[in-house]
């Protein structure tokens, strides 16, 4: 491991310490004549020896005793001795090397001791050096030894600020001294790159002086140079570096800002992901580079692509791009689980594989591992084990701390080598290596060793580092050191109990969220233990935590090219981050800011739904004063949709396993989920600069802003809807009834779990054997049915009768969380007032029963669409898409001959081979109501793959449903399996299955299925329902939408009359809307 770090091994088989080595040297050099030929090789094993134990001294003390007592007296009598120059290339190097080895100890005891005198005899013999011929077998090239040089300068100049212009002119000098005219071997290497490197940031960190912007346009003329004649791998850096001097002075140039950007664009995604350039010019260039950190590594990895078409394929910076590109690919998977990305990544590995069989040594399979190119986030869940340790774990065994503690000070010895003289390669080990220690010790470790951690992470590192340097996000752990930080102070203060480390863990939170940016912070877990330590502790910053939550997860809903993709992120980017407004919520009401907690379950819940929703919203307002701007916003939103919508962004080449370079360059061309992204990023600008546009209008200002409770409260003008809120801090029932005060009921603090395991124990019974049918499944959902009445439908009867609701007056149901899943409109049996009374009854018998996702989608079902009053309908004209030739629908044709023996209805039908995707979409826009008779399909953990089955394997999705409108819409009845059933368990808030997406769509109201539904039930179902819902008891004016839910009470007891009907098979069938 030593070697990683930059430090040697040491000689011999002398362990640290032990100084009989030294002793035998002095005897030796005693009875050795002055000019005796041995003498030189003796110092040159002393002070080689000498400099090797110094390096990996274990303490201060040590390591001075080292500089004086050894090194510096045997470099001083080597460059003393009588040389014949007899034997010159033996001699000379010797020479050089001890005076290279005295340079290098004088400087190391100046960061030790401060002596000043050190440093100034250090920089003369640095400059001595640099004016001489260094033969290649000392292995220091000049170009090393300079950038060595310009760090000695910057200290001196920070402990003699008056010295800095002195300086100025000689450092310009020694940057020309490479320049191809004035020096025949000169060449761009490594070397050159990191020294003009050092000096760039050096100019632009230094107090301005007068003959500065001279001496900055002869270094920027020098990079000019330089970059016509560099290789293509060093492009990047250099220019990065004529940017940054552009940019900082002014220089003249053919369009400054122009150029500037230009560079900064091209450059900045192939800089090295660890490295002091990239660091400083990501904040001299914030403005330029202003974007999530997902816009910037899609940026960086379009401009890799750019990049690999022109580097050659026997070029050796070949293999650099393509790691890049694969490392960039893999993290878009994992974040987005794109297996396109997948694909290419492997791709390009083989093709990194390839050219390390085939190339030169350099080139190991070892520096191609899968691992360094993967994005490791170490401290992820490094906050699941600041509670109990689990060492009895035996799929988790504690690891062996003493080996993290000792890496921990290797780092730490090498630290200064490594910063020095350390490579890309270098740098990036030791990052990985050092987060992995830190987060290994944060789980684990003592109180003592999160000391050491946090001593290391916020002293050591900032100390050993030069001025103004800054870590770079790392791509093994983003805003490394600072983010590693968190976890230590927040396992130490769960610890310790003290309050200081409180103050510092929660401040830590804030800065870092602000640091990150809303996605990286998301990704990390942040956002939420912000929030959930802040409230735990009753810290004031709770509310403030609480909203950047909110703000976090509001930019999140966007940050995938389409609404798979936004799922996908939202999902696995942090699974606990999605209960926010949970948590959230019932933070405000536990304030008492019942209005509050409203508002705030609307803006985080159906984040997907209501985002889609904004891309509808009615603009009617907006066209009567400003029909351009209306116009504008049309079309940006059109575009969005069009683009959100779009089912895949997943390439498929024509071959996985293609073999040749150029097959994989074509493939990384053809990146349809970048060129999508792209799209999607480009016009979200685009609508933020019309949406500012528009709220700049008068009487606009909130357009498209959050609603205030006032306004959600018109969701209740037609019944009260009563909240649950699932939260495991307290969960609490908030009942709105129109133009009264907010209703409050405390739940139990056993209700959390309870529901929990009550959907488990609904969920298991259903998975077996036997299924619905089961006699288990009607236990389980009897006794479901039972409990979820003592625990919230008694309640809620109670506190309607209080508030004077009638019985048998819609109510609209409001669940969170695993409540979404649960059949509460089906609560009970109620207790009957009469005990002559034998019929058992329901919620929903003495409610009109329907369920909204979000008031928000309540008041649109409400709402007048295509220039028709909400009170007005049209005249019945129901679609039928059925599939009667299935043969495990054999009771769907009596169904199609139910509905069309009601009078009153015009019917329409596409059945079989008539029912397409196309003509059922098209069908939609036609018809007021769509009645479906087919096979509905439900893909576990794919929400979006969700289905009707029609003709010949032809499926209608959710997705398809989605971009449909329809303008006339107002009854959908879905007579298929899960129609209503939730795929993903666990988002269960974001509502994702069929009956949603037709309320969205349109469709004011939607009749639906909360699991499989038998198929002869549709026959009778279809019968009592549209027989019910087009009675002509009902008053003209009343929607067909309104009179649905009611349609559906009638439908489903009608049904529960039928003898041999088992509970699951009424409780099935739920409404969604108005």
């Amino acid at each position: 491991m030593d070697g990683d770090f930059g430090i040697p091994s040491p000689a011999g088989d002398k362990k640290l310490g032990d100084n009989d080595w030294f002793a035998d040297g002095e005897k030796l050099l005693s009875t050795l004549p002055r000019k005796h030929i041995l003498l030189s090789y003796v110092l040159n094993a002393m002070f080689a020896s000498g400099w090797t134990n110094l390096t990996r001294a274990s303490s201060h003390e040590e390591a001075l005793w080292f500089a004086e007592q050894v090194v510096l007296p045997c470099c001083t009598k080597a460059i003393l001795l009588p040389y014949t120059m007899q034997d010159p290339e033996e001699e000379y190097p010797f020479i050089i090397s001890a005076f290279l080895c005295l340079s290098v100890t004088l400087g190391g005891r100046f960061d030790r001791t401060y002596r000043l005198s050190d440093l100034d005899t250090t920089l003369t013999y640095y400059r001595q050096l640099l004016r001489i011929h260094i033969p290649e077998s000392i292995g220091m090239k000049r170009s090393m030894l300079s950038g060595a040089y310009v760090v000695l300068v910057q200290r001196k100049i920070q402990l003699e600020p008056a010295s800095e212009g002195a300086y100025l002119d000689e450092l310009v000098t020694l940057s020309a001294s490479f320049l191809p005219s004035h020096s025949v071997d000169a060449r761009v290497d490594v070397d050159l790159v990191k020294f003009l490197e050092v000096l760039v940031v050096w100019f632009c960190q230094v107090r301005r002086h007068d003959k500065q912007p001279n001496y900055a346009a002869r270094v920027a003329s020098h990079l000019r140079v330089f970059l016509g004649v560099c290789r293509p791998e060093y492009r990047p850096q250099l220019s990065m570096m004529l940017a940054l001097m552009l940019n900082e002075f002014h220089l003249p140039s053919r369009d400054d800002h122009a150029e500037i950007a230009e560079l900064v664009a091209d450059n900045f995604p192939l800089l090295p992901s660890s490295g002091l350039l990239r660091s400083f010019a990501s904040i001299r260039f914030s403005d330029l580079l202003s974007g999530t950190s997902l816009d910037v590594e899609e940026a960086e990895l379009s401009r890799r692509r750019v990049l690999l078409n022109k580097v050659p394929v026997q070029d050796p910076f070949r293999t650099e791009v393509l790691r890049r590109i694969a490392g960039a690919l893999l993290r878009r998977h994992e974040d987005f689980r794109d297996e396109s990305s997948l694909e290419e990544a492997q791709r390009c590995l083989e093709e990194l594989r390839r050219i390390s069989e085939s190339g030169p040594e350099s080139t190991t399979v070892s520096e191609l591992r899968l691992e360094d190119l993967a994005y490791h986030r170490t401290f992820k869940n490094v906050f699941a084990a600041t509670g109990v340790t689990p060492t009895d774990d035996p799929e988790h065994p504690m690891p062996d701390l003493d080996v993290h503690r000792r890496n921990l000070e290797r780092i730490k010895l090498g630290l200064e080598a490594l910063i020095q003289t350390g490579t890309l390669g270098a740098w990036n080990r030791v990052l990985r290596s050092l987060s992995e220690s830190v987060a290994v010790l944060c789980s684990w470790g003592s109180v003592e060793d999160l000391d050491r951690c946090i001593g290391f992470l916020k002293v050591t590192i900032p100390n050993a580092l030069p001025p103004d340097h800054h870590f770079t996000r790392s791509r093994h752990n983003p805003d490394f050191p600072q983010s590693a930080l968190v976890p230590l102070f927040h396992r130490r203060f769960l610890l310790l109990h003290r309050q200081e480390d409180l103050e510092e863990t929660l401040s830590m939170y804030e800065a870092t969220c602000k640091r990150l940016g809303p996605d990286e912070a998301w990704r990390q877990g942040f956002i939420d233990h912000w929030p959930r330590l802040a409230r735990q502790t009753g810290h004031p910053s709770a509310l403030r935590a609480y909203e950047s939550a909110m703000l976090a997860m509001q930019h999140i809903v966007e940050s995938g090219p389409n609404l798979q993709a936004q799922h996908t992120f939202f999902k696995h980017g942090n699974a606990r981050g999605t209960r926010t407004s949970l948590d959230y919520a019932s933070y405000q009401i536990e304030k008492n800011q019942l209005q509050v907690a409203v508002e705030i379950l609307e803006r985080g819940r159906s984040l997907l739904w209501c985002m889609m929703r904004g891309l509808r919203a009615p603009i009617g307002h907006l066209r009567a004063v400003n029909p351009d701007l209306a116009d504008k916003y049309l079309s940006v939103t059109h575009d969005l949709e069009s683009v959100t919508t779009e089912s895949s962004v997943l390439y498929r080449g024509s071959s996985a396993g293609a073999s040749s370079s150029s097959n994989s360059i074509k493939a990384l061309e053809e990146d349809s989920f970048g060129r999508v992204f792209e799209a999607q990023r480009q016009l979200l600008r685009e609508r933020k600069v019309v949406i500012s546009q528009i709220r700049a209008l008068p009487g606009f200002a909130h357009f498209l802003a959050a609603a205030p409770f006032h306004s959600l409260q018109i969701a209740a003008s037609s019944g009260p809807i009563v909240i649950i809120n699932h939260c495991e801090w307290r969960s609490d029932i908030l009942i709105i009834v129109h133009g009264a005060p907010l209703t409050h009921i405390r739940l139990g603090d056993d209700f959390y779990a309870t529901t929990i395991a009550l959907s488990s124990y609904l969920l298991e019974a259903r998975s077996s054997e036997d299924g619905l049918d089961s006699e288990e499944y009607e236990k389980a959902l009897r006794f479901v049915l039972h409990e979820l009445y003592l625990l919230i439908g008694r309640q809620v009867i109670d506190r309607l009768d209080r508030l004077g609701v009638p019985r048998r007056s819609r109510v609209w149901l409001y669940p969170t969380s695993v409540l979404c899943s649960l059949p509460l409109h089906a609560m009970g049996p109620i207790p009957s007032d009469s005990e002559t009374d034998p019929c058992k009854r329901y919620f929903s018998d003495i409610y009109v029963c329907s369920y909204t996702p979000t008031l928000g989608a309540l008041i649109e079902s409400r709402a007048p669409t295509g220039g028709r009053a909400p009170h007005q309908s049209l005249d019945p004209s129901l679609l039928i898409v059925a599939q009667p030739d299935d043969p495990s629908l054999k009771d769907v044709s009596k169904e199609i001959a139910s509905i069309e023996s009601v009078p009153g209805i015009l019917v329409s039908k596409l059945v079989s081979g008539k029912a397409t995707r196309q003509s059922v979409t098209e069908g939609l826009k036609e018809h007021n109501m769509v009645h479906f008779a087919c096979h509905g399909l439900l893909k576990e953990d794919k929400p979006f793959e969700a289905s009707f089955k029609l003709h010949g394997g032809d499926r209608l999705t959710l997705l398809d449903i989605i971009r449909s409108r329809a303008p006339n819409a107002e009854l959908a009845f879905l007579s298929a399996c899960h129609t209503a059933e939730l795929a993903d368990r666990k988002q269960p808030d974001e509502m994702l299955h069929l009956a949603a997406a037709m309320q969205y769509c349109g469709f004011r109201g939607v009749v639906g299925t909360m699991w499989e539904m038998a198929d002869l039930d549709g026959k009778d179902m279809a019968k009592n329902f549209y027989h019910r819902l087009l009675s002509p008891r009902w008053d003209a004016s009343v929607p067909i939408a309104k009179r649905s839910a009611k349609a559906l009470q009638y439908a489903v007891q009608k049904l529960r009359l039928k003898r041999g009907i088992t509970t699951e098979r009424w409780v099935n069938f739920v409404h969604y809307g108005a």
